[in-house]
């Protein structure tokens, strides 16, 4: 497994550092593959193919490869589990990484999600995991402060 996790994380530098000016459809296609098999596979965050693949990754998602974006949904689980875990049972530098990861993922949101899945993934990681009073509250609370200023 450790020779599995050194090769993946390899690979992740490797096509991060591309900028997609070496790379053919193929190759991608193989590198896409091989990630979503590892990450889908093992699918315990601690394991160390995922710490390899999200440390050498936190500058896929920005360097512009062609088609990067259908890894998204295989990163967005472990990515929950380091940063909205509230026992602090993760290392700093896997939580930076997913951090970073993050980060590079919310220009995607607008054009991929009919959800706001990553800004609700970056506002569970800001609560650790607790609902947001605002989401909790959402309209209701918004409805008493109108019904109170209109009839006062």
């Amino acid at each position: 497994m450790k020779g599995r996790a050194t090769a993946l994380g390899c690979l992740c530098r490797i096509f991060s550092q591309q900028n997609g000016q070496l790379t053919t459809d193929a190759d991608l296609s193989r590198f896409y593959q091989s990630i979503i098999q590892a990450l889908v596979y093992y699918n315990d965050t601690k394991s160390t193919v995922v710490y390899a693949i999200l440390l050498n990754s936190t500058m896929l998602f920005s360097c512009g490869l062609k088609g990067s974006s259908i890894l998204i949904p295989s990163f967005i689980h472990h990515l929950e589990a380091i940063l909205t875990d509230r026992k602090n049972s993760f290392d700093s530098d896997i939580r930076r990484a997913a951090m970073l990861i993050l980060r590079s993922l919310i220009p995607y949101n607008n054009h991929l999600f009919n959800k706001s899945t990553v800004t609700a993934l970056r506002d569970r990681v800001a609560n650790r995991g607790y609902p947001s009073p605002e989401v909790k509250g959402g309209e209701e609370a918004g409805e008493n402060e109108k019904e109170e200023g209109g009839g006062g």
